[in-house]
């Protein structure tokens, strides 16, 4: 998939909506905690303080959601290591 084609298809996900205008606000409150969104080459991320740096992480679109938790879950190389570390190994 293309970044392109990413970017177009993650304007059509209605789950990302609320994430596509948050971004759009640009909302900069120091005081507002948790994470941010951007837009950054038509793609959209989110962006979250962690161990003192930013962290991005590509908002993935509803239909792909369960096949990354497929592969991060399923994979030999993974194993299973419990519901915790099965969550930070795909969200890194």
């Amino acid at each position: 998939m293309s970044p392109d084609e990413l970017g177009r298809l993650q304007m059509k996900d209605q789950s990302l909506s609320s994430w596509f205008d948050k971004a759009k606000s640009q909302i900069t409150d120091s005081r507002e905690r948790g994470p941010q969104f951007r837009v950054k080459n038509g793609i959209l991320w989110q962006v979250k303080e962690e161990q003192g740096r930013d962290v991005k992480q590509l908002a993935v679109l509803q239909p792909l959601r369960d096949k990354v938790m497929k592969v991060g879950h399923d994979c030999i190389m993974s194993g299973h290591q419990g519901i915790k570390n099965t969550y930070d190994r795909i969200t890194r």
